[in-house]
Formats: structure tokens, sequence, C-alpha cells
């Protein structure tokens, strides 16, 4: 399932129009505007009209859903995979010297299967840390995680410390 994607000052808006074919959704002629654009529905696909700018991308699940999830069927092994996706998608941001001025980071992080993806890359900017800074902004970013693991799984939190101490 493709999704439109706010994706502020990063993103190219793309003017045109979108066709459905086998392989999902295309774009026969593209032209990349950087004012871009306003998307609506309609049953012949998906015509662009506003100035927003935007990306297509795939639906991301809640991370935090998906957490409730395993722990309710009791799984722990896929609960460590969402933890871990997320743990390395935030450090590879991290050494990559990208922070993220958003106070509500949280909600701009999804999965797609197994895999951690940012949803909300528009409040992104360059801003390369140390590894002290890298390590304290994982504790910060994975602080309320913890405590929210902390009271549902103990194993889990320890898992989560264990990541962090690694780094």
């Amino acid at each position: 399932t493709f999704c439109l994607g706010i994706a502020g000052r990063f993103a190219l808006g793309i003017s045109g129009r979108f066709h459905r074919n086998t392989q999902g959704l295309t774009l026969p002629r593209p032209r990349f505007n950087p004012r871009s654009v306003k998307a609506s529905c309609r049953s012949d696909g998906l015509r662009l009209k506003e100035k927003i700018p935007f990306i297509l991308q795939k639906r991301a699940d809640a991370p935090m859903k998906q957490l409730r999830h395993h722990l309710k069927n009791q799984d722990l092994a896929s609960a460590k995979s969402v933890i871990k996706a997320l743990f390395d998608t935030l450090l590879t941001r991290y050494t990559k010297g990208i922070s993220d001025n958003d106070p509500a980071h949280r909600r701009n992080i999804g999965l797609i299967g197994t895999r951690a993806i940012f949803i909300d890359i528009g409040s992104f900017y360059p801003h390369p840390l140390t590894p002290e800074e890298t390590h304290t902004q994982l504790i910060q970013d994975t602080r309320r995680m913890h405590r929210w693991l902390l009271k549902r799984s103990p194993e889990l939190a320890t898992y989560l410390d264990t990541l962090i101490s690694e780094t």
C-alpha cells in the first residue's frame, strides 16, 4: 500500500499523473517542480494539484503497536527484532551526522515489515555528533520506550540497555 507522506524541505515536488499497473503506481511523464503539488484521489488514479511537498512511500506501522502485539503474543524474539530495528535506524542517523529538531520524533519512525524507516524528515538538519553525544542522544531518544518496556517486559528493557551500552 502506498501513501503520501509530507517530506518538508527535503522533498522534491512531483507534478504529473499517476496510473495503476501491475507494479503499483507509476508516473509516465514526470515533471519535477520544487514548489509542488496537491494530491487528490480519483477512480482513474492519483492526480496532483495542490502546492504540498510530498513523497510516495509505503505505509509504515507504528513501532509501539508492533511491540504491544508481540508482547501480547509472548513473542520476545519478534519484539527484540523491532527494538533492534529502531535502535539501528537511530544509530545510523546519528553516525551520518543528522539530527532531528522535531519534539515528537517517536511518531516519525515506522516499520515496514521488520525494517524501521523515518516517516517525516522535514525537521532533520545536519549536525555531526561525537561518540559521547551519540550515546547521550540514544538514551534520550529511547527513554520513553525504555520506561514503557520496564512496565511491560523488564527483559526487553534490559535488551535495550544492552544495545545502548554497546555503542
